[in-house]
């Protein structure tokens, strides 16, 4: 019991530049959620490998957003928001997504085989879309439409664990035992990837 508290202690430790928003013990492992706010939209991330760094191995993920289809009714209230002219209204039909990927960029790709176990993340987004209809059509309708909602947002977790992993997600990558430092921010020559 003691010997896994010092474990506990000593991963926790580890991670404390991981700027966890969130972790939770599952059986030996910790998992940390990465905050978003930390990573730039349209920024490359890598984990640097260094001896400044503390010993450790873990597997990263990232989680996709989830899309889901609603179908929801527009008041007549809620139409002076979308107003485009007398007859025309323009309503959001898809939100916003802000989500992670890995990178399969040549020039990432190749910084990626020097620095970490292949595997750059970048930070991509998807803007709103609205669509417009006529009064005409909300009226046919009765005022229906159907929309997507985010109910997921894309997550990067990190996974601290004590073996090799047997199997692995094809959006799970594994970092040995080693020096490993927090992500970093890809700059080359003054530009951002």
């Amino acid at each position: 019991m003691i010997k896994a508290i010092q474990i506990s202690v000593i991963l926790l430790i580890c991670c404390t530049g991981c700027n966890p928003k969130a972790n939770k013990l599952t059986g030996e492992n910790i998992i940390y959620e990465y905050d978003k706010s930390n990573f730039m939209s349209g920024g490359c991330y890598y984990i640097e490998n260094s001896e400044d760094c503390v010993k450790s191995q873990f597997i990263i993920e990232i989680q996709p957003y989830k899309l889901d289809t609603i179908e929801s009714v527009i008041s007549e209230a809620e139409l002076g928001k979308y107003t485009l002219d007398s007859v025309n209204f323009s309503i959001p039909v898809r939100p916003y997504v802000a989500y992670f990927v890995k990178s399969n960029e040549p020039k990432a790709v190749e910084l990626s085989k020097s620095v970490s176990p292949d595997v750059i993340i970048c930070s991509k987004e998807i803007p709103a879309v609205k669509k417009t209809f006529t009064r005409n059509e909300l009226i046919s309708s009765n005022y229906k439409i159907k929309r997507l909602v985010l109910v997921e947002e894309s997550k990067i977790l990190k996974t601290m664990v004590s073996n090799t992993p047997i199997d692995l997600k094809e959006n799970q990558f594994y970092f040995p035992i080693s020096n490993w430092c927090d992500f970093k921010r890809i700059v080359w020559g003054g530009s951002h990837l």
